[in-house]
């Protein structure tokens, strides 16, 4: 607790420092820190250990608290999962609150059922697919929100259309939608539109982070990537010429 109160103390001296503000935390998952585990000991000290990093990191004041719903899952029990995720989204979603954040739950890769890791057979986690993922939030409270991540999906544009006010948080890269690529938007790679991703976007009236989560050469890229990306697919198509200044 020491140790992590120390880092929280200096990441908080160090960004008021800089004048900027803590857009989101993005909390721990893995095989051991699943939210939907069936085992429901298990899945009670996951919450519990969310809950205690929450209160440590409480000083950075974020925005967004943005949760994986699942590790891999135990074949043939998916609904199993989902319900005991959105036990504990419930139950976190007080912390979150009590922060003055709001919670997002992130879609997750899974063109395929299946997966194989470590020789062992798995289901992809949970909101693999626009369906699943709209059955889920649907199960939650309406101020508990969604993140998408356009690495993980190939046709984001058709998650953030579903969604819509739903959507409070993104995840930016271009992939395949089945891969962990996070490929830099700008760079060429990848099979994302983003002329529909942006549209969807600007339709949905999304207003949050613009999140970059992917690999660039010099963090300086950034700027100049997402001015490109608005100039072009923003004022070009959604804002009449005598309007862009």
């Amino acid at each position: 607790d020491d140790a992590i109160t120390s880092l929280v103390l200096q990441a908080k001296k160090a960004v008021e420092s800089a004048g900027i503000t803590v857009s989101a935390f993005h909390m721990p998952f893995g095989q051991y820190m699943d939210p939907s585990l069936i085992d429901e000991r298990a899945r009670r000290k996951v919450v519990a250990t969310d809950e205690k990093l929450l209160q440590l990191c409480a000083p950075l004041k974020p925005a967004v608290v943005l949760f994986h719903p699942s590790w891999f899952l135990t074949l043939n029990q998916r609904e199993q999962h989902i319900r005991q995720f959105v036990k504990s989204a419930v139950a976190l979603h007080k912390p979150v609150d009590a922060m003055g954040a709001i919670m997002v739950i992130e879609n997750m890769t899974g063109p395929k059922l299946h997966v194989a890791w470590k020789g062992v057979e798995y289901e992809r986690p949970l909101c693999r697919k626009v369906p699943e993922t709209l059955d889920i939030m649907n199960r939650l409270p309406k101020d508990i929100y969604a993140a998408v991540d356009m690495n993980h999906i190939l046709h984001p544009e058709k998650l953030v259309a579903a969604l819509g006010e739903r959507l409070k948080f993104i995840h930016v890269s271009d992939g395949d939608g089945e891969h962990e690529y996070h490929y830099y938007p700008c760079s060429g790679k990848g099979m994302d539109d983003w002329t529909a991703i942006i549209g969807a976007l600007y339709e949905a009236g999304y207003k949050g982070p613009f999140m970059f989560e992917c690999h660039y050469k010099d963090l300086k890229d950034l700027a100049p990537c997402y001015n490109f990306l608005y100039n072009k697919y923003v004022l070009q198509t959604y804002i009449k010429p005598e309007y862009a200044e």
